[in-house]
C-alpha cells in the first residue's frame, strides 16, 4: 500500500497524526486560557468580597489593614491581566502550529478556524480578550478606591 505525501515530502499519515496533535495543543490553551480568566475572576471578586465583609464588621478600626487588603486586590487585578496575556502568546503559537499543518494538509475551507476577526474598532471591544481586560481594569479601580475610601474615612 503507498503512502501519499504532501509537498514537502512528509507522509499524509504523519502529517494528519501532527496535525491532530497540533489540534488538541489548540484546544488545551484555550481552555487552559479559560480556566485561568475564571480563576483570576474568583480570586478578586473574593479579595473584594473579604475586604467589604471586614469593613461592615470591624466599623473602620482597622482601616490600614483594610487598604492594604484592596492595594492586595488590586495588585491581583494587575498581575491577572499580565498573566492573561502571557497566556495569550502561548495561545497564538499553537494556532498558528495547526494553521500551519492545516495549510500542509491541504485542508482550505475544512480547516477549523476560530471567530472571525474584523479591523472594525467595535468588534475589537467585544471580543474576549477585550472583556477581560475591561473587567480587571474595573475591579482595580473598584479597589483602589475602596482602599481610598477606607482610609479617609478613619
Amino acid at each position: 500500500m503507498e503512502t501519499r505525501t504532501v509537498d514537502q515530502g512528509k507522509p499524509r499519515d504523519e502529517l494528519l497524526e501532527l496535525y491532530k496533535l497540533a489540534l488538541e495543543d489548540y484546544r488545551f490553551q484555550v481552555q487552559l486560557n479559560w480556566g485561568r480568566s475564571q480563576y483570576f475572576l474568583v480570586l478578586n471578586l473574593t479579595v473584594i468580597g473579604i475586604a467589604t465583609g471586614i469593613v461592615q464588621f470591624a466599623g473602620g478600626k482597622i482601616s490600614p489593614l483594610l487598604a492594604g487588603l484592596y492595594l492586595a486586590g488590586f495588585a491581583f487585578c494587575v498581575f491577572s491581566i499580565a498573566a492573561l496575556q502571557a497566556q495569550r502568546k502561548y495561545y497564538f503559537a499553537a494556532r498558528k502550529q495547526k494553521e500551519r499543518f492545516e495549510e500542509e494538509l491541504g485542508l482550505g475551507e475544512h480547516s477549523i478556524t476560530p471567530v472571525e476577526r474584523s479591523d472594525k474598532k467595535i468588534r475589537k471591544v467585544t471580543t474576549f480578550k477585550a472583556f477581560v481586560n475591561i473587567m480587571f481594569g474595573v475591579l482595580a479601580v473598584v479597589n483602589v478606591l475602596s482602599a481610598i475610601f477606607v482610609f479617609t474615612q478613619s
